[in-house]
């Protein structure tokens, strides 16, 4: 039925037949031009991330590690390592006869997002990939996604807490067809071990935590079962006779009782 036990290994899948290659998903990583997204897309109103942890939870980010830049010279030479090859600099790259064709998809009326379908195309078929933009209705969005019938989804994540655990996106027991949000199938044996180790560090010490998430980023780096294209900056305006408005980097509003207006 898809779901699992604990401590049962993932199911056997098929690996897409292009993503599957660690390679492609690398040069995509590379390709992409993330400060023109973040200023043009996001009007400068975005920071980079370097992997799965996000850069407000200080004890866990792992500072040290270089984030994704756009390298179109190294994403040519993965694909170029991992056979999908053409002639001279134009066309599409081909590999066993299969071209190098992939669907990209975001719901339509999300303007952010379909700007940056835009601008991803653009890039990855100058180097050679076919891409096909497939702006859709967000439930359907959200079904193939879910229903993993997709290439790849162009989507953002909000809220939650300032804690570094993301089991429900990564862990192979949240990779069930139609439910789980584990939808890239993503399953690295030292990733997942890290998964379980980190909520089971005594007295939950942020440092010995922040030790093996920071680990984790590197190999989520590596493997690149996502391109993380920007964190979005978020702004807050009050009148000068709120008192006691002191936002977070979670919530606008987390000390709201506290709030009073001089006269």
């Amino acid at each position: 039925d898809g779901k699992f036990t604990e401590g049962e290994p993932p199911l056997e899948q098929d690996p897409h037949p292009i993503l599957g290659d660690k390679l492609v998903r690398q040069a995509v990583n590379s390709s992409i031009d993330y400060t023109g997204i973040i200023n043009r897309v996001a009007f400068g109103q975005g920071g980079p991330i370097v992997a799965n942890v996000w850069p407000s939870i200080e004890w866990a980010y792992n500072s040290d590690l270089e984030p994704y830049a756009q390298d179109l010279e190294a994403a040519q030479a993965l694909l170029d390592e991992a056979g999908w090859t053409r002639d001279g600099e134009e066309g599409v790259r081909t590999k066993d006869g299969q071209e190098l064709t992939l669907r990209l998809m975001t719901n339509a009326g999300n303007e952010t997002r379909e700007n940056i379908g835009i601008l991803m195309k653009d890039t990855l078929d100058s180097i050679g990939f076919n891409i096909e933009l497939d702006y859709k209705e967000f439930g359907t969005v959200v079904a193939e996604m879910l229903g993993q019938t997709y290439d790849m989804v162009i989507i953002g994540f909000g809220g939650g807490p300032p804690e570094p655990d993301d089991s429900s996106q990564f862990s192979f027991k949240n990779d069930e067809v139609g439910a789980g949000f584990n939808f890239v199938s993503f399953y690295n044996e030292q990733f997942e071990a890290n998964l379980d180790a980190g909520k089971a560090v005594p007295g939950c010490s942020e440092e010995e935590r922040g030790e093996i998430y920071r680990d984790s980023q590197v190999i989520f780096k590596d493997e690149a079962p996502y391109a993380m294209l920007y964190v979005a900056l978020s702004n807050a305006v009050w009148y000068n006779d709120l008192e006691n408005f002191d936002p977070n980097a979670w919530n606008n509003y987390y000390n709201m009782e506290q709030w009073f207006l001089t006269p």
